[in-house]
């Protein structure tokens, strides 16, 4: 009677190893392009658009922006740890990124209503993406059956 290898974990089996790792990787990207735009200097920045008629435009902004870094930091497997991570993180973006526009060099306004927003949209994002992996049945692929 011969035994039969173990199963394979996430990260032996190369192409779910990318894949696992693909959604923080593209999270921390995204990271770096919010830094970008959340500090370039006001001088830098184009005038007011259409949007601007829109009561309170760049908190919609705000959210959407970090409603993406969750769905990205989720990537398609919500477990509670990367849950809890993405949050962390998220929130910690948000914080570095509001303090950062007060610095004289960036003359911008750091706002904690946009903070407020920021941390709305890690949640609606950690939502949509968890709804989502419910859906296609990927919330727990430690306990699915082969």
């Amino acid at each position: 009677m011969t035994i039969p290898p173990p199963p394979a974990t996430r990260l032996q089996e190369p192409r779910l190893a990318v894949r696992w790792a693909a959604g923080p990787v593209l999270a921390i990207l995204w990271s770096i392009a919010i830094l970008v735009v959340c500090w370039t200097p006001r001088a830098a920045l184009p005038e007011d658009g259409p949007m601007a008629r829109i009561p309170h435009h760049d908190k919609y902004i705000h959210a959407g922006i970090f409603g993406l870094f969750a769905i990205l930091g989720v990537g398609g497997r919500p477990t509670h740890r990367r849950i809890a991570l993405v949050l962390v993180s998220g929130v910690l973006l948000a914080t570095v990124s509001e303090l950062g526009q007060s610095l004289p060099i960036v003359n911008r306004s750091g706002d904690w209503f946009d903070g407020l927003a920021d941390t709305a949209g890690l949640l609606v994002g950690i939502a949509l993406a968890s709804a989502v992996a419910w859906k296609l049945g990927r919330t727990n692929p430690e306990k699915r059956q082969n």
